[in-house]
C-alpha cells in the first residue's frame, strides 16, 4: 500500500486527524483530502533560509505550500505584522 505524507489544515469531521499535524496516510485517501483543501502535501520542507522557519515549523507547518494556506499567521506566536511581510515577500520572490 504506497502512502503519501500530508499535513492537515483543518480538521476533517468523522475522522481522527488534526489541524497542524503531518500525517502518512494511503496515497488515494491523501489525495482525497488535499483536492478538498482538507490538507497539503507536506513532503517538502521549509528551506534552511525561509524567514521564521523554527517558528512556523513549530506550529506545525511544515511547507512553504501550507504557510500560504495557514491564513492570518499572526496567530502564530512568535509571528507579527513584520514578520508576516517578511514571510510573504520570500514566498513571492
Amino acid at each position: 500500500m504506497k502512502t503519501k505524507k500530508i499535513q492537515f489544515l483543518i480538521t476533517p469531521s468523522r475522522y481522527a486527524y488534526y489541524a497542524n499535524r503531518t500525517y502518512d496516510i494511503q496515497a488515494d485517501k491523501a489525495d482525497e483530502f488535499v483536492s478538498k483543501k482538507y490538507a497539503v502535501y507536506a513532503e517538502a520542507k521549509l528551506a534552511e533560509d525561509f524567514p521564521y522557519r523554527d517558528v512556523l515549523m513549530n506550529a506545525g507547518l511544515q511547507s512553504a505550500e501550507a504557510v500560504r494556506a495557514f491564513g492570518d499567521l499572526t496567530e502564530i506566536k512568535g509571528i507579527g505584522k513584520a514578520a508576516t511581510e517578511r514571510i510573504n515577500e520570500y514566498l513571492e520572490a
